[in-house]
């Protein structure tokens, strides 16, 4: 079916090439950037230098040749586009694995019961992986990933209780003894980068006993740690201060765990971080989220394809909290067991030898390389073949732009949660992952594809594809047609914005229009669906 915007793009391209002008204000969408290209062009050679930019648009997108001929365009997909059907039935064969994720998805629920499980669900693989702190990891080709993990939880306020949720994550990575890892709630992109190193701070000495403590041993670990963040809607919002700009860039680097990271400025020096990485784990409401879910900046940055954004998938039903809670003994040990599973450096404090002219600087020892993981037999077929589907085949069957970079990092996503069930599970090194590692982490990642489509549906798209899918569904059950008038009264829109995109739907062919007579005698416009 071809959408309301679809028809826009293509009949703006037909005025632009007849010499007309078009209004670069309405809502473009994803043709924002290539809208703005043409009126440029036009502005400048009029409808010739459009021409010749449009030849050099369809070499860099085939969609645009099909916008300068009189044929539909490619169905746009508006839910999730399955996996074929042997690929289901195969993943849907496991057995039982990551069992420490299940004893802290239960306890986590009856602390915290009206909180969603799949939230829960990313919280343990948020905790596991903090833990892990890149001392794991699988090279494919010249790729090599680490079990960490982005992932934001999205509901309405006070109706999923989210902090608290949020505050049993700390309290069991605190009560384990590892809450160093954890970065300060606020921080600018230079405190980040101090985070992350073994500066020493300037008013170290005014610290308290246990806050030396705990910055110490961090240093031992400063460059892989964990970011838990409540309300992190305004953690984006503050991407647009001026003070706040290199928060994105940090952030996309941190995901992708690299080995060395520099950064350089005339008021602080140069900060050197090496083998990095970072897990985030945040939560927000729909509306702090909304305007930077629908910003195309952080979609082509690539911002949203490295989290997993995640939604309640029902509504909030009543629980009551226990009066009573003990954390299980063996949530805590397992978790530091899988600390103590890896290698672990150290830090000191080496004070200042004036005679040796050596300043106060942190040492670190006991370095260990990551551990390599180990697959067993099937694990790579099955990965390979989850990586064609998601990569290649459902992209090329309508899927829209703006999620094609999300759907190339859901392989990846898969492997990060394999080794992080795989870690769970070990005894000792190596670490294996089994085939029923791998079928887990491909089912709790479908959930986080399926959340993106629910998320894209209800949210990402443009407000006038929204409203031009409600007036054909509100048409669809109108036998005999509806006015301009009561369609606003459905829609709660006015009559510009209806008319607008009833336009649209006609030029189409979703909707036609009948002339009729009214009671009175006056000429009336009945608007029908057309099947």
């Amino acid at each position: 079916m071809t959408t309301p915007l679809y028809v826009q793009v293509r009949t703006a391209l037909q005025q632009l090439l007849a010499g007309q002008t078009i209004d670069l204000t309405r809502d473009w969408g994803e043709w924002l950037a290539m809208m703005q290209s043409l009126v440029y062009a036009f502005e400048h050679g009029g409808a010739p230098a459009v021409q010749t930019a449009l030849e050099t648009a369809i070499r860099v997108d085939s969609r645009v040749a099909a916008l300068l001929v009189d044929q539909p365009a490619p169905t746009v997909l508006r839910t999730m586009p399955p996996l074929p059907s042997e690929l289901t039935k195969t993943i849907r064969q496991q057995g039982v694995c990551g069992q420490w994720l299940d004893t802290f998805i239960d306890y986590a629920s009856q602390a915290s019961p009206v909180t969603p499980p799949i939230f829960h669900e990313a919280a343990g693989l948020f905790l596991a992986a903090t833990v892990i702190a890149r001392r794991l990891y699988l090279q494919i080709g010249e790729t090599y990933y680490y079990p960490n993990i982005y992932a934001l939880f999205v509901a309405p306020p006070g109706r999923y209780a989210k902090s608290t949720a949020m505050k049993v994550v700390e309290r069991v990575l605190r009560r384990a003894g590892l809450g160093h890892l954890l970065l300060p709630d606020k921080s600018t992109p230079q405190s980040l980068l101090q985070q992350f190193s073994t500066v020493i701070p300037d008013k170290l000495d005014s610290y308290s006993d246990y806050d030396r403590e705990q910055w110490l041993l961090a240093r031992a670990q400063a460059a892989q740690r964990a970011w838990l963040l409540d309300e992190a809607g305004f953690l984006f919002s503050d991407m647009k201060k001026e003070y706040m700009a290199e928060l994105l860039s940090l952030l996309l680097k941190l995901f992708d765990n690299p080995e060395y990271l520099a950064h350089e400025t005339i008021t602080h020096g140069r900060t050197t971080i090496r083998d990095a990485s970072l897990s985030f784990l945040g939560a927000t409401t729909p509306k702090n989220i909304e305007d930077h879910l629908r910003s195309e900046k952080l979609w082509d940055e690539g911002l949203w394809s490295r989290f997993a954004i995640l939604i309640p998938d029902a509504p909030p039903c009543y629980a009551e909290f226990p009066d009573e809670l003990v954390m299980p003994e063996r949530l805590i040990q397992d978790l530091q067991a899988l600390d103590a599973l890896f290698p672990k450096p150290e830090a000191e404090l080496v004070d200042d030898v004036p005679e040796e002219n050596i300043k106060r600087f942190v040492r670190i020892y006991n370095e260990h390389p990551p551990s390599s993981i180990r697959l067993a037999p099937g694990v790579m077929t099955l990965w390979k073949r989850y990586d064609k589907v998601l990569r290649f085949d459902l992209p090329n069957n309508g899927l829209p732009d703006t999620l094609y970079a999300s759907y190339a990092r859901f392989p990846g996503h898969v492997l990060r949660v394999a080794m992080i069930l795989a870690a769970m599970d070990c005894p000792e090194l190596p670490v294996v992952m089994q085939l029923d590692h791998l079928k887990r982490a491909i089912t709790i990642v479908e959930r986080w594809r399926s959340d993106l489509h629910r998320i894209w549906s209800d949210g990402i798209q443009s407000e006038e594809t929204k409203l031009g899918d409600k007036l054909l569904a509100v048409l669809k059950e109108s036998l005999s047609g509806l006015t301009v008038r009561d369609l606003c009264r459905q829609t709660n829109q006015s009559k510009k914005e209806i008319t607008e995109i009833l336009e649209v739907l006609r030029l189409a062919g979703q909707i036609d229009v009948l002339e009729t007579k009214a009671a009175n005698g006056r000429t009336m416009q009945l608007w029908r669906y057309s099947a």
